[in-house]
């Protein structure tokens, strides 16, 4: 299960860490930017197309970024 969705979420979702990390996004998009990531993921799950411990791992991700965002 995964493979090529996992990686092209994977390389998706790690620059978009790293533009929010770097201050490339506006600080009010992120909150916007993750739902929608979340939301698309959890669909691509659904859909067998990526694994549960994947999405997971993701959402931790996002989370962390989030959460360096709001302290």
């Amino acid at each position: 299960m995964g493979g090529r969705h996992e990686h092209l979420y994977g390389h998706t979702i790690d620059c978009i860490v790293a533009d929010i990390t770097e201050q490339r996004v506006l600080a009010g998009s992120v909150s916007q930017i993750v739902h929608d990531l979340r939301t698309e993921l959890g669909q691509c799950m659904d859909l067998g197309l990526i694994s549960t411990q994947f999405y997971q791992n993701r959402m931790t991700q996002l989370g962390n970024v989030v959460k360096k965002i709001d302290d």
